[in-house]
């Protein structure tokens, strides 16, 4: 599992332990094809 969708993990647990009024709007291409380029 690629190091962000860890931090990406954590992040939206604390976010729901804290019952924090906020949205996590992760950059769904960089978590589906990462770096690649002219997908």
């Amino acid at each position: 599992q690629p190091e962000g969708n860890k931090n990406l993990k954590w992040l939206v647990e604390k976010v729901l332990e804290d019952q924090l009024n906020v949205r996590v709007l992760p950059q769904l291409h960089k978590i589906i094809w990462g770096d690649r380029r002219g997908v």
